[in-house]
């Protein structure tokens, strides 16, 4: 009897550890005791001879670390890394998708990112790499990120920033990977963000990133069905569904009909309209209605009436069946905003931080600073705050004692006050536009303040234009994405959108995709050649 149940506890042991397959309708993966997928089956095997990818790595001080163990409970993989970190990853085959979820972290802070894959493919046709679905003309294999902070794509950046339009799906010699990330947010960082562009920056704490929660989906379906998939994903997960007249814009032709842009006012709307109408078009555009961008107040001269003078031309134009759309700069924040003058708050996203050495009287023009690293580098505002004063500097001493020279003091309406030796200077984080930016905290304020002017007033379309200033919060794609789902959580009305940016998660957010600026090169090269280029890119992203 011993015997037996030594050997019973040994085929236990060894059923924990034993490779596993996760199965949904058309896609099947099996994993090994190391954490590495070793077969991605679809209508045949699509992981290339000789490879395997892990289900997730860890990014730790700039290095990558694999796992070396993966135990079983139920659906729950854990796997286990060096330096004592366990991560625990629930696996659930759903009907149309494998779905995947970190349900735990052992020792979170020292990770800085976990990433998904990546998952390599011999499909090398089509690869849509925004989407994140690789196709070969009959069958497709695609990657969902399941939320906002799960970013898809490849992680270039320490803060997540990436210039290019979209790296979930790549072209690789053996065919294709598929990948996605999440960086771990819930601890302070101070790193160079938006694209190395803007160094030392201050990146608080952030609850709504922290690790546990990353999901992802895998799915493989026969091409025609991807977009059925992808539906089935969003609805059941809760993903973005991005509706106009209560059709899905992925399939709407209301999504990209053209529209009329008009400075339109109070005075002016029904005249608008009228044009609208003879156009045959249902929606008209307003290219600067706000006075300022944070607080989203109307220019009185244009809306006298504020927020209700919207309010009245949206209903005017609802009868005509006509949407009234506005625009802004995404987070961009005008330096006449409250958010700035009199009084900047103190969620002014900032850099290069560091103490003045001397006291600062409030008529010096010099200041004295303990560490200049990081102050040669020229911005446009060269603005900084101390205390509750922003403060333009001109140029920096190379030498010790190190100091800002020809000072602009009380810059933007603050108030000019003395400062002691010791206080806090840091550098804020501002655009060529000559804006600043909120960091992470602030942003979600703006986000609720836009909103509430969508809500109140009814309007229905909006350019996500500027939207690389969510990287501006120190959150790469997160900061963008994550303006463009919860501003659309928050609104109670459809709102058609586009974006200046591309990329994973706005994809489900999306209407329509307008690109081409006529200033640096003219109609034909800006508006014309450009977007030509973009059909191809757009036609294999389900646009």
């Amino acid at each position: 009897m011993k015997k037996l149940v030594f050997i019973l506890l040994i085929f236990c042991a060894i059923a924990v550890n034993a490779q596993k397959s996760l199965q949904s309708n058309g896609l099947s993966l099996s994993v090994d005791p190391n954490g590495k997928m070793v077969s991605i089956l679809g209508d045949k095997e699509y992981l290339p001879d000789g490879m395997s990818a892990d289900l997730i790595q860890l990014i730790i001080g700039g290095e990558i670390y694999q796992a070396h163990e993966l135990t079983w409970e139920g659906n729950i993989a854990t796997l286990s890394f060096e330096k004592g970190i366990a991560v625990s990853v629930s696996c659930e085959p759903e009907e149309l998708y494998l779905k995947f979820e970190i349900t735990e972290v052992e020792n979170e802070n020292q990770i800085d990112a976990i990433i998904w894959g990546p998952f390599p493919t011999t499909i090398d046709k089509t690869i849509g790499e925004i989407v994140g679905v690789v196709r070969n003309g009959t069958y497709a294999i695609g990657f969902q990120s399941l939320n906002s902070k799960t970013t898809g794509g490849q992680l270039k950046n320490s803060d997540g920033s990436d210039g290019a339009r979209g790296t979930t799906a790549t072209k690789e010699e053996h065919g294709s990977s598929l990948q996605g990330y999440c960086i771990n947010r819930n601890k302070k960082r101070i790193y160079n963000i938006w694209n190395e562009r803007i160094p030392n920056a201050v990146v608080n704490f952030n609850s709504d990133g922290k690790l546990a929660g990353s999901a992802i989906a895998l799915f493989g379906t026969q091409e025609p069905s991807v977009l059925d998939v992808i539906e089935n994903i969003e609805l059941q997960e809760g993903l973005p569904h991005a509706t106009i007249n209560g059709e899905w814009v992925k399939r709407s032709k209301e999504a990209n009909k053209p529209y009329l842009i008009s400075r339109f006012s109070e005075e002016t709307i029904d005249e608008c309209l009228e044009y609208c109408e003879k156009l045959g078009y249902n929606t008209l555009y307003h290219p600067h209605p706000f006075k300022n961008w944070g607080h989203f107040e109307l220019l009185e001269n244009q809306f006298p009436n504020g927020w209700d003078g919207m309010k009245i031309c949206v209903e005017k134009a609802k009868v005509k069946g006509i949407r009234l759309g506005v625009h802004t700069l995404t987070n961009f924040i005008t330096t006449n905003d409250p958010y700035v003058t009199p009084l900047p708050h103190e969620d002014l996203m900032t850099f290069c931080e560091t103490t003045i050495t001397r006291d600062l009287p409030a008529e010096s023009t010099d200041i004295y600073l303990d560490d200049i690293t990081g102050y040669e580098v020229k911005n446009t505002c060269q603005a900084l705050r101390i205390d509750n004063e922003i403060i333009q500097f001109n140029s920096v001493s190379k030498e010790s004692p190190y100091k800002l020279t020809d000072c602009k003091r009380g810059a933007y309406g603050t108030t000019i006050s003395s400062h002691q030796a010791g206080s806090k200077i840091a550098r804020l984080a501002d655009h060529a536009y000559k804006t600043l930016f909120p960091n992470f905290q602030l942003q979600k304020e703006m986000i609720t303040r836009l909103a509430t002017f969508f809500n109140y007033t009814g309007v229905g379309q909006l350019d996500f234009d500027g939207h690389e200033g969510g990287w501006g919060t120190g959150e790469g794609e997160f900061g963008m994405d994550y303006f463009s789902d919860a501003f659309i959580s928050q609104v109670n009305h459809e709102v058609r959108n586009g974006s200046s940016r591309s990329n994973h998660y706005y994809w489900h957010v999306n209407s329509y995709i307008n690109w081409g600026e006529p200033w640096y090169g003219g109609f034909t090269k800006s508006q014309g050649h450009y977007r030509y280029q973009n059909q191809a890119l757009l036609k294999r992203n389900y646009y």
